[in-house]
């Protein structure tokens, strides 16, 4: 039928798949659904292999490491579910599941992922061909293979390879160019596939493409990355470090994309703040 229903899913941790969830406070969606339609996997494995040829673009580890041969089975990223492609069940598109993965924008990824629903629904969005949907699948993969940060959740190999460099490593330095470059290669990726899912929803704000990010898209890249820092930024030998946390540092950073307002500071240590303090008062500008 033509019927649109929605219904939340779980984990499965015996079949290792997502399923239907049938609460029993809520409407038995099984009872609407055949059994075989009820279960989000098959089309895409757990795991994958590399092509022979790969070999990993230059990065600041490359002096370190050199070249690592992937390991022989490669699991798949945080950022791609078995079976599920951007909404889609790929063995049957009928099918859409709006999936919590791993992002440095998880609001946002899940905005895209409900407009990428309603535009195929309403065909704004053309819907993809499963040839398409395993394609360009794959194609993320070997994109995500040289991103360091994302290659090391996949690759046994590389993960050690990372992991016998050491905690002395310039690495464990948050502020050292280098780490600082790895950070925001890994953060321009998630804006970039949110910018890849909005711009195929028709969302009214536009980041750029998967390709290529435009301003705004940077924009959201560079602030995401000043995120990441804040509990970096405490010093455990500062005056303030027995009260300070994370919501106390300096917010000057943090500078809004679309008015380009930047944050104001917090009036007192957050975990002296109380519900009737009035922020706004106290920080009008």
């Amino acid at each position: 039928g033509r019927t649109i229903m929605c219904a939340p899913t779980v984990w499965n941790h015996e079949q290792e798949v997502y399923e239907i969830d049938d609460d029993e406070d809520e409407i038995g969606y099984s009872d609407f659904l055949d059994p075989e339609l009820r279960v989000l996997d098959g089309a895409i494995p757990w795991f994958w292999k590399a092509p022979d040829d790969f070999e990993m673009r230059e990065n600041p580890f490359t002096p370190d490491l050199g070249d690592i041969t992937p390991s022989t089975e490669l699991s798949l990223s945080g950022n791609i579910v078995p079976g599920w492609y951007r909404t889609f069940l790929v063995s049957n598109p009928k099918m859409m599941y709006i999936m919590d993965v791993n992002s440095e924008l998880p609001i946002l990824h899940l905005e895209a992922m409900a407009w990428l629903c309603l535009a195929y629904i309403t065909k704004e969005a053309v819907m993809p061909t499963e040839e398409e949907m395993e394609d360009q699948i794959q194609a993320q993969l070997m994109d995500e293979m040289n991103i360091a940060y994302l290659r090391w959740s996949m690759d046994r190999n590389y993960f050690e390879a990372l992991n016998s460099l050491g905690d002395e490593h310039w690495s464990d330095d948050y502020d050292d160019p280098r780490t600082i470059a790895m950070n925001e290669e890994i953060v321009e990726y998630y804006v970039r596939t949110v910018a890849r899912d909005l711009k195929a929803a028709r969302y009214p704000v536009d980041y750029g493409t998967y390709e290529e990010l435009n301003d705004m898209g940077k924009k959201l890249s560079k602030l995401t990355v000043h995120n990441i820092y804040m509990r970096h930024r405490l010093d455990p030998e500062d005056a303030d470090a027995d009260w300070a946390t994370y919501r106390d540092v300096d917010p000057s950073p943090f500078v809004s994309i679309f008015s380009g307002q930047q944050a104001c500071k917090l009036p007192k240590p957050w975990l002296k703040l109380k519900p009737t303090d009035d922020l706004r008062a106290k920080n009008d500008r």
